[in-house]
């Protein structure tokens, strides 16, 4: 990984921040990708896990995707959709409309950055990325 921009002014905060801006860009990039490759705009996305707690990240992850975020009630659904996907199989539930409704939103981000601001970002996260590349040799990745 690289840090562009450090200066002496920057602090651990700082590159907290940074790493979590970072997580925040790069998921953004897979949603195009996804939009792209489906040929549909995403209407929202649904995170969970423990970056999901931090209401800064998945508030600055709705502004960069320019998607609606929701947050479950419950933070491990990843691994609850392993045991909805077993319980399915076995007959448990019907149907995967049973399941939905027991998904329960806690919180719903909505993007709250103009436009402008928006992209300004992007292009400054892609130069960013940019200036990252080849700094080692390919022998060495």
């Amino acid at each position: 990984g690289v840090i562009c921009g450090l200066t002496a002014f920057h602090t651990k905060a700082h590159l907290a921040r940074a790493a979590l801006d970072a997580a925040a860009f790069q998921a953004s990039e897979v949603f195009e990708a996804m939009e792209l490759d489906a040929g549909v705009m995403l209407e929202e996305v649904k995170v969970d896990g423990g970056m999901a707690v931090n209401d800064q990240v998945i508030q600055f992850l709705a502004d960069v995707s320019s998607s609606k975020v929701s947050r479950p009630k419950d933070l491990e659904t990843t691994a609850m959709g392993v045991a909805y996907a077993a319980g399915l199989a076995v007959g448990e539930w019907k149907e995967l409309e049973e399941i939905r409704r027991v998904w329960e939103v806690d919180s719903t981000f909505v993007p709250s950055l103009e436009e402008e601001e928006r992209k300004k970002l992007k292009r400054s996260w892609g130069k960013a990325v940019e200036r990252s590349k080849g700094w080692m040799d390919s022998d060495e990745e």
